[in-house]
């Protein structure tokens, strides 16, 4: 064996080495996926208006945008069910509206993929007396399916005003006496002018996505 041959041989034994290191280093389960957590970013005490935010992450500390997650909101007992997608930073929310003082728990949990590992958190909130003068942590993520933050009023039959809601089934998305759109990422648009958009087909990507 000549002194070339014998070079190649330990180029690519040391290649080998170091893809096996690289593969063992990963955090994968025994199922070859990705271990994932949620992280509460909010207070645990905090007002109407205001959201209980999260942010989802692998154990790479890289966040994962523009993923599916299922937030359970208890009151009394009865669970409040809520679907939403991760924004570009990971984050999603919930926001409190017209809830009495008290303490809630709120369940947040990622279904996983087939390259990622579910994983779910719970914290509990206490709901302070009065309301926040601006909610400025709520990011609605226009660029997924669904948005990045959902908000008890849809359950508490109730607006920020006061004014009752209503439910548009064909569109996913809900609506004052006033018809304009209470949260989501058409939060404030008029409801038949998104439903005319919607019909149009301009919303709509070639690849049937929402743009």
């Amino acid at each position: 064996m000549n002194r070339n041959s014998i070079i190649i041989i330990a180029i690519i034994a040391i290649i080998a080495i170091a893809l096996g290191m690289f593969a063992f280093m990963q955090p994968h389960t025994s199922n070859g996926k990705i271990h994932t957590e949620i992280d509460f970013l909010s207070e645990s005490t905090l007002k109407n208006g205001e959201a209980v935010e999260f942010v989802l992450r692998d154990e790479q500390n890289h966040i994962l945008a523009n993923q599916s997650i299922n937030i359970i909101f208890n009151e009394n007992g009865e669970n409040q069910t809520y679907s939403i997608f991760t924004d570009v930073d990971g984050k999603g929310s919930l926001v409190l509206n017209n809830e009495a003082p008290g303490d809630y728990d709120v369940y947040v949990t990622y279904n996983g993929t087939n390259r990622y590992d579910p994983c779910s958190a719970k914290v509990t909130v206490t709901v302070e007396e009065g309301t926040a003068e601006a909610s400025t942590n709520v990011v609605y993520n226009e660029t997924t399916p669904g948005n990045s933050s959902a908000g008890t009023a849809l359950y508490n039959g109730n607006s920020s005003s006061g004014s009752p809601l209503h439910y548009d089934a064909e569109y996913n998305f809900y609506y004052d006496d006033n018809g304009i759109i209470r949260g989501g990422q058409n939060d404030g648009y008029s409801a038949e002018y998104i439903r005319d958009i919607y019909s149009s087909g301009d919303m709509i990507d070639e690849d049937g996505n929402l743009q």
